[in-house]
């Protein structure tokens, strides 16, 4: 994910694209991400020797020069790779790396305006796609990344459910209002060896307000666990303001939990295991697998990351009144596709449930679970987390040190 904010920060243009898009009634959204035609040159690049490699390609790009030409960004280029969770994750966390892969593909992508990256542009259902258009039309000639416009559902903040005893990551927690519930995402400890339980603001939010586990609504066993110690503001803004990195204040969805003394907990997450690292935001690729155990979806869930939300605005809904919130450098969940039985045919399940915000995202490395980051929101095919990473130096400038 560092190399996109790295991009982002040497080429003016697409941050121009973004502030413009920004301004657009009916933006929702803007996301970073490689294309899956760059995946797959990248995974044909590892497999084979060079002159293979340009063979293989020159070989493609031959056969299908009409519809290159008509279409310039190849999107004929199917390989044998069907998803973002059977490629060979690209290493390459520094623009000068991204450049140097550049510099090794034949010449004849300069011919047929490949273009590694995508920005997609997500707006609300009821946008004027013309107004978007137009924008397209004027960076349709960049090199690096083409603009891409979809249709999304609103992005919401998502709100096991039974008694854990010791204490776990991954389940169910609430207020005392039996209407809400959330997730317990995992556990930190400051250097005094006190315990602390980490969830979304917009599960619980006020200071020294009780939590309870499993959630109020969940069980009439509820115990309380412990007290809000801190959160952070959420700050709303109208529907029509910009939503940019440069327009952006910030916003976090972080609460600190002081956990009861007389809580055993065990710090682990339920259904996936001991967390034994922090993953660095720069450690995070497009393509990686993680997974993650939330109060709704209940089971250990495997998920595949997409690409980098650069800005984003994610509705709150309470007492049927919605406000939005905007956010920047989010990570894109999305599912592992399945073959559906007896066909040749894919599908995608939901990703992400209303009641695993909180969640913490894993993943499973050679050393063990290392976490990612924290659920915060979704919509029908996505889910979207804030880095471990970001979390924990806010909490630092916040006043709150802690280790794993």
């Amino acid at each position: 994910m560092q190399f996109f904010l790295d991009f982002i920060r040497e080429n003016e243009r697409i941050k121009r694209l973004f502030n413009i898009v920004a301004e657009t009634p009916g933006h929702q959204g803007t996301v970073i991400r490689f294309s899956n035609n760059f995946f797959s040159i990248y995974e044909i690049h590892k497999r084979y020797p060079s002159d293979i490699f340009k063979d293989i390609i020159y070989r493609f790009f031959d056969f299908h020069r009409h519809f290159f030409r008509e279409l310039p960004d190849g999107i004929f280029f199917q390989f044998p790779f069907q998803s973002d969770s059977e490629y060979t994750i690209p290493n390459i966390s520094t623009f000068r790396d991204f450049e140097r892969f550049k510099e090794s593909l034949p010449l004849m992508f300069k011919e047929f305006n490949f273009r590694p990256l995508e920005v997609i542009i997500s707006v609300f259902n009821d946008a004027k796609i013309e107004l978007f258009e137009e924008i397209i039309y004027q960076f349709r000639d960049d090199e690096n990344f083409r603009v891409l416009i979809e249709r999304r559902g609103r992005n919401i903040f998502l709100n096991s459910q039974k008694v854990h005893n010791p204490l776990v990551g991954g389940v169910s927690i609430s207020s005392n209002n039996e209407k809400s519930f959330g997730t317990l995402g995992g556990f930190l400890n400051d250097k005094n060896g006190n315990v602390y339980g980490l969830t979304c603001a917009h599960v619980v939010s006020s200071n020294n307000q009780s939590v309870f586990q499993p959630a109020k609504y969940d069980s009439s066993k509820s115990r309380e666990i412990g007290k809000v110690l801190f959160s952070s503001d959420l700050n709303f803004c109208p529907f029509q303001s910009p939503c940019s990195p440069e327009s952006s204040i910030g916003n976090m969805d972080v609460t600190l939990i002081q956990i009861d003394n007389s809580e055993n907990c065990e710090f682990r997450i339920h259904e996936l295991g001991k967390i034994n690292k922090l993953k660095e935001f720069k450690d995070i690729n497009q393509g990686m697998k993680v997974e993650f155990n939330g109060r709704t979806t209940n089971e250990r869930k495997q998920l595949i990351i997409g690409g980098l939300c650069v800005s984003y605005k994610i509705a709150y809904e309470q007492d049927s009144i919605s406000q939005y919130a905007c956010f920047t450098n989010l990570i894109e969940l999305r599912s592992i596709p399945f073959k559906i039985l007896g066909t040749e045919q894919y599908a995608n399940a939901l990703p992400v449930r209303a009641g695993d915000s909180g969640a913490w995202i894993c993943s499973n490395d050679s050393e063990g679970y290392s976490w990612c980051g924290m659920l915060i929101s979704g919509d029908v095919d996505r889910g979207y987390f804030l880095s471990s990473e970001h979390i924990i130096k806010w909490l630092d400038k916040s006043g709150y040190s802690f280790d794993l």
